[in-house]
């Protein structure tokens, strides 16, 4: 009823009121326990980690480009439909996020690098296919947000995972 998952994302963070764009990878991983088997579908729950890397770049004048690492560490929980080999699932994870920002211009404060730790959730949705029992494949998609004092940082993380059954 155990399962280790791990992948490699793309990042797209949305763009808010300082119309910064960039584009980021990282890699993210969980374990999880399968709490209840229903039919075809299974509900599990989980702890999770990654590790997250994006730099900005400047759009319409922004002053501050930063490169940004973050790493996560949630709980989770998933809804799981298997349709024979295919599965879809859909999660929701919560926890926080240290982050570190290094300033590659001017700051806005007179630091280079502020770290922070702030709460953070990600909902996400998943399509998989299982080659054996214990081995799957899934691409996923989540929506992540962390709540930082001033604004919230949005991003799409998509990627492709690996999952073991133990």
């Amino acid at each position: 009823k155990f399962f280790v998952r791990g992948g490699i994302a793309g990042i797209l963070p949305l763009l808010d009121d300082a119309e910064i764009f960039d584009i980021g990878y990282g890699i993210k991983g969980d374990v999880g326990y399968r709490i209840v088997s229903v039919g075809n579908s299974l509900v599990s729950i989980g702890l999770g980690t990654g590790l997250f890397l994006d730099q900005a770049s400047a759009k319409k004048g922004v002053v501050y480009p930063y490169n940004f690492m973050s790493i996560p560490l949630f709980l989770n929980a998933e809804y799981r439909l298997n349709m024979g080999r295919l599965f879809l699932s859909a999660r929701l994870a919560a926890g926080g996020t240290l982050n570190m920002f290094v300033y590659t211009g001017t700051a806005p404060t007179a630091e280079t690098t502020v770290i922070s730790i702030n709460p953070a959730i990600f909902p996400g949705v998943s399509v998989g296919y299982r080659v054996t029992e214990k081995i799957g494949f899934s691409l996923f998609s989540d929506w992540s947000m962390t709540f930082f004092k001033t604004y919230p940082y949005t991003a799409v993380n998509a990627g492709i995972a690996v999952e073991l059954n133990l």
